[in-house]
């Protein structure tokens, strides 16, 4: 356990409000696997109709701010049923995560955000827009 930060968190994320799509807040829960001067690395896994893999993650720690990426293995869509599934032939969209740790340092508060992109599939192109909202993790208890 790095002085600095702890190494397990559980948390919640949401989306900013979509016309027309009703996206759910999903709970997951954070680990920081090497966190050394002021960098880090670590993995996140969402609960409950979040994306049904481990995401990796990496970032840096200054002060009171915490900024990573998360990255899955493959890029994650909502079929018309609004299930998760994969579409492997597609590079994962990268999340950037900013946070805030509080002067306790036993919560964390944020924004994330999907940049715009357009996706050729099935040779059909497909313009995904920019997706933000905000996040929070607290310290796991044990």
């Amino acid at each position: 356990m790095n002085p600095e930060i702890a190494n397990e968190w559980i948390g919640r994320y949401s989306y900013d409000p979509v016309p027309g799509i009703d996206l759910p807040s999903v709970d997951f829960k954070m680990h920081l696997s090497s966190v050394q001067a002021g960098a880090f690395t670590g993995q996140i896994v969402d609960g409950p109709g979040g994306i049904p893999e481990a995401a990796s993650i990496e970032g840096t720690l200054a002060a009171n701010e915490i900024n990573f990426t998360k990255r899955y293995s493959s890029l994650w869509i909502s079929d018309e049923h609004g299930d998760q599934v994969p579409l492997l032939s597609q590079p994962s969209s990268v999340i950037e995560y900013r946070g805030k740790l509080n002067g306790t340092r036993d919560r964390i508060d944020g924004t994330w955000e999907i940049a715009a992109a357009t996706l050729s599939i099935d040779g059909v192109a497909v313009d995904c827009p920019r997706t933000t909202g905000f996040w929070f993790a607290s310290l796991e208890s044990a």
